[in-house]
């Protein structure tokens, strides 16, 4: 019974996609003031029963996309550099966190202001003296609830995100969460680095999705959903004499739909709109209030549902960490961010029961929804519009002013499902949008990227230029002309083997690249010249290595470029590093590499490696388990620089001249073995 219903419904899906093409890129998803909680409740139980329908009538479609997924050379140095006992006076020059956008900090693992690095690992909050780079050392730790995932440092405040799962309970205020994700910003005044004290704790239903800082202001995103848990994704078949199978099924669907419907009504508004609860200390006790993230009126809905889910816009003056909370938010699905200095957007693709909606309308095809928020002193929502296809990550995104009207650019792939019956492989566009009224919509679209079966696994803007990488069997690097946002065109391109997952432009015209080698397999990086953005050349390209993998190579803030001294600093692990020695039985003995490499970076002669700094020695065996660097940070004056490494379970300071050992810190990680083997049980290393 359950397989004539799966083949009665794919027909269906089949006959209603067949003959429907592309669908042009519109703005079709406006949004408007819920103006009251009645309003809202009466919108977000209706759109979960259309959800309900979805879900059990075609099922769920997932994105495919890629997520996540040397000769020796010498720096030349004149005199000695001296880190090991640089003086005392504060550093003059530090490295940053790898962004987006200039002005735009994103929060990340660590921070670092030059005198001392703030860093979270494990379930705590540290803070390391960092100069002179010899004498770096920890100064305090605090303990955080949950798994942090980013912190930011303006000034004497320090503010950590953590994403916290238990189970729901009353706290002392009152306050019940209705789901098991929480998002816990803390707080901390470190005018006192060795002993940080916290000003507050905020406790936000939903997941934590990502977080920026401009101008003080810190920008948080939240998505909440519908804390429904118990609807049936599958029903048994009624077993009712005189009824067909087929239709056995149908009144199956009904009926949950029905009694899921009711179990809505019931609910409390509070229980569907997401809440914070807000606590501060105050003499010997604390103070807490609990409120609802946005007030009902100031919901946004769309007109045409997408989701029962809410994307909230949260911000915080960091120069009044005790200050009110500004909020926007919207009905919707989470999705990926990108901010600006001046707007953050919101892009949810139509993955699960959603791709289905338009099913009866155009045939189901890939899109994604684009939300766009003002930021500021306060967060403002303020247009919305839509595209086809989904986007690899962030970086598919940037804006630029011209002609004083605000440009969203983004490159998506659409996917062409078996089921289409279009008998091709994916579709690679890139759009330009603009703003009008309450409206995204579309100003120019460039088709063709890529060849046949090929997808979008990197892209890059730079000013009036874009770059792109597109993959199937060769790595296709375009070169994009995007000085006239209504006509956007392909002005170049390179084939090389293997892809690119993340591209950096610097210089005057130069682009490194980290991704994939699919000759020899492992990871490897690339220098490209695109001054003459016409004829793109590869300079140089550096394997890393066999079996090789860097978190790099899906988080850009792992890959740190550091000009002054033209060097590139990655996290490599090498799971078999080839000794050359002979072992018993014949074959070369191989020993793991967990750590970071670095590179000199010349234009004119291309890549060469200058160092590493082994994390390996860490733990108490090889062969397991091997501690995972995660940044590299440079901070240094005019007598040199320093070379900082960060593990899960330590710090190491190097001299960024020769790569001698200047210092080394024990990181504490999260409590317990490393890893366990049986008989044998892997713990972390005493500090040498």
């Amino acid at each position: 019974m359950k397989g004539l219903s799966v083949v009665r419904q794919w027909l269906m899906v089949i006959l209603l996609a067949a003959g429907a093409g592309a669908a042009a890129a519109t703005a079709e998803d406006g949004l408007t003031p819920a103006s009251g909680c009645a309003p809202l409740k009466h919108y977000l139980v209706n759109t979960a029963q259309q959800g309900a329908k979805l879900l059990l009538r075609y099922g769920a479609v997932s994105s495919p996309l890629v997520r996540a997924n040397g000769g020796w050379g010498a720096l030349p140095v004149e005199g000695d550099m001296s880190l090991g006992n640089a003086a005392a006076s504060p550093p003059s020059d530090h490295s940053e966190t790898n962004v987006q956008e200039a002005g735009v900090d994103e929060a990340d693992l660590v921070k670092t202001d030059g005198d001392y690095i703030y860093l979270l690992n494990g379930n705590r909050f540290l803070i390391l003296r960092s100069w002179p780079p010899a004498a770096t050392a920890e100064l305090s730790r605090v303990d955080l609830k949950g798994s942090p995932m980013g912190l930011f440092v303006q000034g004497d405040t320090a503010v950590a995100v953590s994403s916290v799962w238990s189970y729901p309970t009353r706290s002392a205020a009152g306050f019940i969460p209705v789901t098991n994700n929480l998002t816990r910003v803390t707080l901390f005044d470190i005018t006192d680095r060795s002993a940080p004290k916290v000003v507050r704790e905020i406790d936000l239903e939903g997941w934590y999705n990502t977080a920026r800082l401009v101008d003080g202001y810190m920008h948080l995103v939240i998505g909440s959903y519908l804390p429904v848990y118990d609807f049936p994704v599958t029903t048994p078949v009624l077993a009712m004499p005189g009824l067909a199978e087929v239709d056995a099924q149908g009144l199956n669907e009904r009926v949950a739909v029905r009694r899921y419907a009711k179990r809505l009504s019931r609910m409390k508004l509070d229980q569907l709109v997401p809440r914070y609860e807000d606590r501060r200390p105050e003499g010997a006790g604390l103070v807490s209030r609990v409120a609802p993230i946005s007030e009902c009126a100031d919901f946004y809905v769309p007109e045409q549902p997408n989701g029962t889910s809410t994307i909230s816009v949260v911000t915080l003056n960091l120069a009044d960490p005790l200050g009110e909370l500004q909020t926007a938010s919207v009905v919707g699905d989470n999705g990926e961010v990108y901010a600006s200095a001046d707007n953050l957007y919101v892009v949810a693709i139509n993955a699960g029961a959603w791709y289905w909606l338009d099913a009866t309308k155009t045939g189901a095809h890939d899109k994604s929804v684009i939300h766009k928020f003002k930021l500021g002193a306060a967060p403002q929502y303020v247009a919305s519009g839509e595209v086809d296809g989904w986007i690899v990550n962030r970086y598919a995104l940037s804006e630029v002013l011209y002609d004083g009207q605000e440009v969203l650019r983004i490159a998506t792939t659409e996917n062409m499902w078996a089921w289409q019956g279009q008998g091709e492989g994916p579709r690679n566009r890139l759009f330009t949008l603009t703003q009008s009224g309450d409206r995204l919509n579309v100003l120019a679209t460039l088709e063709g990227l890529g060849h046949e079966g090929e997808r979008i696994y990197a892209v890059r803007y730079d000013g009036d230029r874009g770059y792109m990488v597109t993959f199937r069997q060769t790595d296709p690097l375009y070169t994009l002309d995007l000085a006239d946002p209504a006509a956007p065109k392909v002005v170049g391109e390179l084939k090389i083997p293997g892809f690119s997952t993340y591209l950096h432009p610097f210089g005057d015209g130069y682009l490194l690249a980290i991704g994939q080698n699919t000759d020899q397999g492992g990871a490897d990086i690339s220098l490209f010249d695109v001054r003459n953005p016409a004829v793109p050349t590869l300079v140089d390209r550096e394997w890393l290595g066999e079996n090789s993998w860097s978190e790099a190579m899906y988080e850009p803030k792992a890959f740190t470029y550091f000009e002054p001294l033209r060097q590139l600093a990655l996290p490599v692990q090498q799971q078999w590093w080839w000794e050359g020695s002979t072992a018993e039985d014949g074959a070369p003995e191989r020993k793991p590499f967990s750590g970071t490499l670095v590179f000199d970076v010349n234009t004119a002669t291309g890549l060469s490696k200058l160092g590493e700094v082994d994390h390996a020695d860490f733990v108490s065996a090889d062969g397991w388990y091997w501690p995972q660097v995660q940044r590299n940070l440079y901070i240094g004056d005019s007598s040199g620089y320093a070379l900082y490494s960060l593990s899960e379970l330590g710090l190491k300071v190097n001299d960024a001249s020769n790569f001698r050992e200047l210092a080394r810190v024990k990181l504490p990680g999260y409590d317990g073995p490393l890893y366990s083997c049986g008989d044998c049980v892997i713990e972390p290393l005493p500090v040498r």
